[in-house]
């Protein structure tokens, strides 16, 4: 059984990528990624706690990233250098979507959500295994 502040987090990033799923049936496609991204940072948060033994009050986006590709993707063990080019991908879309006007169509906000749901799910995966 996990920690609750590992369970609320896993809660958090679930009901983030049911509304970035909902967000893209509703069109509004900068929500829609925004929102992904934001599921997998929280996946990742507890990743790092419950595997890795790292812990951090607040996770600047930049370090969090860094301490998932040193300690899951670089050595390939239970992530691959795609999976940790994702998590960067999902950033930096993200990045766009809530900063600049008009960048996401349907099919690159459906391909996004699409890829964050299945990362999120090989992270709950690890995360659950033990």
């Amino acid at each position: 059984m996990l920690p609750q502040e590992y369970s609320a987090r896993i809660e958090k990033a679930n009901a983030f990528l049911n509304t970035a799923q909902l967000a893209m049936r509703n069109g509004d496609y900068e929500s829609c990624v925004s929102r992904s991204y934001y599921a997998a940072y929280h996946v990742v948060v507890v990743l790092l706690a419950s595997k890795a033994n790292i812990r951090r009050k607040r996770w600047d986006h930049n370090e969090l990233h860094r301490a998932f590709w040193e300690q899951f993707c670089k050595k390939g063990w239970l992530f691959t250098r795609e999976d940790g080019d994702l998590f960067r991908t999902l950033q930096l879309e993200r990045f766009s979507a809530d900063y600049e006007v008009g960048r996401f169509s349907k099919k690159k906000a459906e391909r996004l959500v699409v890829r964050a749901g299945a990362l999120i799910s090989k992270i709950q995966g690890v995360i659950q295994s033990g």
